[in-house]
């Protein structure tokens, strides 16, 4: 229900009186509908497609009824910019989108030159909108805030043992995860470990042998959900009682559908809820 109350406060602001004087009001939606995020992404776009029927519902706009096309990005490079170019093309007022943040980054170029407003409910990376699109939105907070938190996290509850710090390579990962290391450097605090991982895989036997051969009491994880998650789940499969930390990441279903009851004790950062606001009760 979050993300509905959300969708429908975001679409109820975007969509513009000039607008309504077209014969339809066309809202496109980009997310990950297949791959390794499917889940997160269909769950977004059902959230997208309440919104728009509550809106629907009510009278539309001034009058007309809004529609919504959605497309698959696959988090990923060249398609993201095939689903802006597709959705350009659909002839869109605005994008709910995408998820991934090196998706955003890829495709906010080719909606600012169509005139389209983009805005995602996910992306955190700063350089998003450090840009200065005009057209470009976002709805949760930014990968430098999030480092900081996770960095006085983490040199306020380990000080003096050993902290490991990963990422899977990713625009959103490494950006995290660096934003992180700094923050817990200037609290005088070095962590034992710095590195990177290869995503995707259902396989962290090695780096969880690694990172208890290295005594390791907390691993913040700068990644997506999947991968979390074997990683938890293989830890303790081995018997290896490790603190996992991240970002809002880790808040996906992704995470708990392969991490399941090994996923208790997680900490991750995640956006306020959004069903506490009363201008997304309205």
């Amino acid at each position: 229900m979050r993300r509905r109350y959300l969708l429908l406060l975001v679409i109820g602001l975007v969509i513009s009186p000039h607008w309504a004087a077209s014969a339809d009001i066309v809202i496109g939606f980009a997310a990950p509908l297949s791959g390794p995020y499917a889940l997160t992404g269909h769950r977004n776009e059902t959230a997208v497609e309440m919104a728009v029927r509550d809106i629907n519902e009510n009278g539309g706009v001034l009058g007309e009824q809004v529609s919504l096309v959605a497309v698959d990005d696959g988090c990923g490079l060249e398609r993201s910019l095939e689903a802006a170019r597709k959705l350009i093309g659909a002839g869109v007022h605005a994008v709910i989108g995408h998820m991934c943040s090196h998706a955003s980054l890829l495709a906010a170029g080719l909606y600012e030159t169509a005139d389209v407003l983009m805005i995602t409910p996910d992306s955190t990376h700063p350089r998003l909108t450090e840009e200065g699109r005009r057209n470009v939105f976002r709805l949760i907070g930014r990968d430098d805030r999030q480092g900081e938190l996770a960095g006085d996290f983490l040199a306020d509850g380990w000080r003096g043992e050993k902290i490991a710090i990963l990422h899977d390579g990713s625009t959103y990962g490494e950006g995290l995860a660096a934003a992180a290391r700094k923050r817990l450097r200037a609290r005088d605090e070095v962590e034992a470990i710095y590195d990177f991982y290869v995503p995707g895989q259902e396989d962290f036997t090695d780096l969880v042998a690694r990172l208890r051969r290295e005594r390791i009491a907390v691993l913040y994880v700068g990644g997506y959900g999947p991968d979390a998650g074997w990683i938890v789940r293989t830890a303790r499969q081995q018997g290896y009682d490790l603190q996992v930390i991240g970002g809002d990441g880790l808040g996906m279903d992704e995470f708990w559908s392969i991490a399941r009851e090994a996923g208790n004790g997680t900490v991750y950062s995640d956006r306020p809820d959004a069903t506490g606001s009363l201008a997304a009760r309205g």
